[in-house]
């Protein structure tokens, strides 16, 4: 919340300050100098995550938050009176309290560290060893699924099993028409690590490893299901008609 409100702040006030500042007025060069702080500890976060949009909570953004801290503190500190103070500065300590814990108590719902670590167990104990690049499915109505879940999974997996190389990561997929895509050949990249590469060989039916998430927080394993699905799928509509589709 302070990185994005103070990023908005710094791109509309600094133009203005800098004009004052050629008048000669008291207290622009500190307000100036912060509010440039808060622009320039941006910029490291929009040349190595380019496409990424800057969000109210990304972590990368804390360091130009401290500008904005800053110039509330700073703005505080020139107010009239000592109980004038004390009534902003806590009714800014109550308004960011009360933001943070419903931002937090929000994401609780898709961050789940229990959740992640039931369907990382599943996957360890029902995913063959020595490992190949398999084609893993999570499904399901629980909001972790788009989230977090299809894109957090992957490299603890890797980690564990000390895979060497991207072109053997596992595909992670949210649906059967994407799984189909994958197997028929028409989808040839996937993101390994957050970065796409080629699918050397387009998985089998039998390569492929599937979790349905519920809305509960219990996960189902629907292997079997899925696979015939898939088989179903091909069978009824052939390869040559499967739409690519993009990786996740």
């Amino acid at each position: 919340i302070v990185s994005g409100i103070a990023g908005g702040i710094a791109l509309v006030s600094i133009p203005i300050l800098g004009y004052f500042r050629k008048k000669n007025k008291e207290n622009v060069t500190v307000v100036l100098f912060l509010l440039l702080w808060v622009l320039l500890f941006y910029v490291p976060n929009w040349i190595f995550t380019l496409q990424l949009t800057v969000g109210f909570t990304n972590r990368y953004t804390v360091l130009s938050g401290v500008g904005l801290v800053g110039l509330m503190a700073y703005g505080i500190s020139l107010l009239s009176t000592r109980w004038v103070r004390i009534i902003v500065l806590s009714g800014l300590v109550i308004f960011f309290w009360i933001q943070n814990h419903y931002i937090l108590s929000v994401n609780q719902e898709f961050r789940s560290l229990s959740l992640h670590n039931q369907l990382y167990a599943r996957m360890q104990r029902e995913v063959p060893k020595p490992f190949k690049q398999y084609l893993l499915m999570i499904t399901g109505d629980h909001p972790a699924v788009p989230y977090s879940l299809l894109y957090n999974m992957q490299v603890p997996l890797v980690m564990s099993r000390n895979i060497p190389q991207r072109s053997q990561f596992p595909i992670f997929v949210d649906t059967i028409d994407r799984a189909v895509s994958y197997i028929c050949g028409k989808t040839t990249m996937h993101s390994a690590a957050w970065q796409f590469i080629p699918v050397p060989i387009p998985p089998e039916i039998k390569d492929v490893f599937a979790w349905n998430v519920h809305s509960d927080g219990t996960i189902e394993s629907v292997h079997e299901e899925i696979r015939s699905q898939i088989q179903q799928k091909i069978q009824n509509e052939g390869c040559e008609y499967v739409i690519p589709l993009k990786p996740l």
